[in-house]
């Protein structure tokens, strides 16, 4: 009795189980046919990075061997794919010296969208992030015979790509340029150069927006470029002497000199006795390469602008970012240019993604046109 009990007990869980298992399918089918009907996608989409390559015609021969076809990280929010008729407002973000690699800073850029389009806190964006990096270990995204044309590059022919090869909305009221430290100073630039492509500006910790304090004469470090034989030095002086390598690549950038290699540019300054001295032929093509005095010849384009944000940490350790981000924000005010200067309890790194996503990316979402 107990065995046949069993069994029968057995068989009602078999007969249950198959049950079960038919629900569930059906369940599945229907609910597949409901995504079906309603025309929903079946598979959620996902943010996607796009790693590709984009080609400089202005790079093309450039003394220090870097390649035209450069590395490019696209963000494509979710909404890219789901709305395949939809085109989207881009940002376009320019890293710092020897910074993180484009990839790097494409996943950065990935974790903060996705976090604030999940919480609606933004509108969907696409977000571009080039390359800046060279031999020298920084462009500083400027036109230069012996590093290349970056600026080119980064105003016309990335530009052009993103918006052949996606759906953007290809308007200059549509388009942001950002970035931080060497970056902050190319998104200003090419900004106040190019505002028939780029209506809105965010720069953070931007460098080079004076020559004064520690990138000025008072830094002995000018002196010290003699010391270098070779680019390939460069990478192993980040540690000890960091001003040096920015120093060599602000001089190949800023006053190029294709008959002097292997550093291919001249100083500022240079020794005067004891002292440095600003170097007479040099200095203007340094000041014509540095924000604040480049400001005035500038004008024009700079009133065209729609929005222009400047942040800096208060603890900043590069002594310049801050002298030099209030000198600009005091000549853009005597000029009559809107602009917005934040400076927050930081250093020159410390939060930098956190920035990223409370201030940057909210303020080009609420204001770039769509």
């Amino acid at each position: 009795m107990k065995r046949r009990a069993g069994l029968a007990y057995d068989e009602r869980m078999g007969v249950m189980q198959k049950v079960i298992k038919l629900s569930k399918r059906l369940q599945i089918l229907l609910a597949l046919a409901i995504l079906t009907v309603c025309g929903a996608p079946i598979v959620a989409a996902q943010s996607r990075i796009d790693i590709v390559k984009v080609h400089s015609p202005g790079l093309e021969r450039n003394l220090l061997g870097d390649p035209a076809d450069q590395t490019v990280a696209v963000y494509l929010p979710d909404t890219y794919q789901r709305e395949p008729q939809r085109h989207f407002a881009t940002v376009y973000l320019l890293h710092g010296f020897a910074d993180t690699p484009v990839e790097g800073v494409a996943k950065i850029m990935q974790e903060h969208m996705d976090k604030l389009l999940a919480t609606h806190r933004i509108e969907p964006m696409i977000v571009v992030a080039p390359n800046g990096l060279n031999r020298f270990l920084g462009s500083f995204y400027v036109n230069s015979e012996v590093t290349g044309n970056w600026e080119d590059y980064i105003a016309h022919d990335l530009v052009a790509y993103v918006d052949a090869h996606y759906r953007t909305l290809a308007s200059r009221e549509s388009r942001g340029i950002s970035g931080h430290s060497m970056g902050g100073y190319g998104a200003l630039m090419i900004g106040f150069k190019h505002p028939d492509v780029f209506a809105y500006i965010y720069a953070m910790s931007p460098c080079c927006t004076v020559l004064e304090a520690d990138i000025g004469p008072a830094n002995a470090v000018w002196s010290r470029r003699e010391q270098v034989r070779t680019a390939d030095e460069l990478p192993f002086l980040l540690d000890k002497d960091f001003m040096l390598p920015v120093t060599i690549a602000m001089s190949a950038a800023f006053a190029p000199d294709r008959d002097h290699p292997p550093l291919f540019g001249k100083p500022a300054f240079v020794p005067n006795g004891k002292h440095l001295a600003p170097d007479p032929v040099v200095l203007p093509k340094f000041q014509a390469n540095i924000v604040a005095s480049a400001v005035p010849r500038l004008l024009s384009g700079i009133f065209k602008l729609k929005g222009i944000y400047i942040d800096y940490g208060a603890e900043d350790e590069f002594s310049h970012i801050p002298i030099g981000a209030q000198a600009l924000s005091s000549i853009l005010s005597q000029s009559g240019v809107p602009h917005v200067l934040e400076v927050y309890e930081g250093n020159h790194s410390s939060r930098v993604r956190e920035r990223i996503e409370t201030s940057l990316l909210p303020w080009f979402s609420s204001r770039l046109r769509r």
